[in-house]
C-alpha cells in the first residue's frame, strides 16, 4: 500500500453505477490461492440474477463478462471432471466455465429470452501484433506463425487441449496439417488484400509489435 498506493486488502467490488460499491464478501473478494475460482462462481451468480431482473424489461441489456478463465488457479470443483486432466490446473478451470457458460445459456432459456438474446463469447487473442499474422487455430492446435528455415514452413504447432499454457511447441505432429494451413494463410493474405489492415494512429511506424515480441 505504502509503495503502489494500490489497496490490496479488498480484491474485488460490486456496485451500480451513480450509487457507489462495496467489498464483495467472501473469498471472492479477498486476495488467496481459492480466490480466482471464488470469483468466478461470484460473477456468474450475479450475471444469471442480473438476467433474471432484466428478462421482463422493455429495455435491451448488455452484459460484458471478462472471466478469469485460462489464468494459473484450477477449479477444485471441477478437478474429476470427465475428460479433465487432472495434472493441469488450467483444464479443471476450463470445465468450470464451461459450467458456468451453461448455466447462463439455461438461464436464457427459462426466462424465454434465448431467442432474443445474442450471445458473443471470444477469447483472448493476445496484443495485436499491426498487419502481421502471428497464430491461426486448427482443430486442437494453435498454430503459431514463425519464419521457415531450412526449408521446412514457418509453424509452431500447440496443442491446446493439452497444452493450455502453449508451452511445447514443435512442428512434427502438425506435419498432417501443414498444407490445408499454407492455403488458410493464402486466403487470409487475399483477404487482407481486399480489405487493408487499419493504420494505427498512436503507434508510431515501426514500432507495431510483432509475433516475435
Amino acid at each position: 500500500m505504502r509503495r503502489t498506493g494500490i489497496d490490496l486488502s479488498v480484491a474485488g467490488f460490486v456496485g451500480r453505477k451513480g450509487k457507489g460499491r462495496k467489498p464483495i464478501e467472501g473469498v471472492a473478494g479477498k486476495l488467496g490461492p481459492h480466490r480466482q475460482e471464488a470469483f468466478e462462481a461470484e460473477s456468474i451468480k450475479q450475471i444469471t440474477a442480473y438476467v433474471k431482473d432484466n428478462a421482463k424489461g422493455d429495455k435491451p441489456f448488455f452484459i460484458c463478462w471478462a472471466t478469469d478463465t485460462q489464468q494459473l488457479q484450477g477449479s477444485k470443483a471441477h478437478h474429476n471432471d470427465k475428460h479433465v486432466d487432472k495434472v493441469n490446473a488450467q483444464a479443471s478451470e476450463m470445465a468450470a466455465h464451461n459450467a458456468h457458460v451453461k448455466q447462463l445459456l439455461d438461464t436464457l432459456k427459462a426466462e424465454g429470452i434465448a431467442e432474443n438474446t445474442l450471445v458473443v463469447w471470444i477469447s483472448d487473442n493476445g496484443p495485436n501484433s499491426g498487419g502481421t499474422l502471428g497464430a491461426i487455430r486448427y482443430e486442437d492446435f494453435k498454430v503459431h506463425i514463425t519464419e521457415g528455415h531450412g526449408g521446412l514452413p514457418g509453424m509452431d504447432f500447440y496443442n491446446v487441449m493439452r497444452d493450455p499454457g502453449e508451452k511445447y511447441g514443435q512442428l512434427y505432429p502438425g506435419l498432417f496439417a501443414v498444407t490445408p494451413i499454407q492455403i488458410i494463410l493464402h486466403e487470409h493474405m487475399q483477404t487482407t488484400q481486399k480489405f487493408p489492415h487499419r493504420v494505427s494512429e498512436v503507434t508510431p511506424k515501426g514500432a507495431e509489435l510483432t509475433p516475435h515480441d
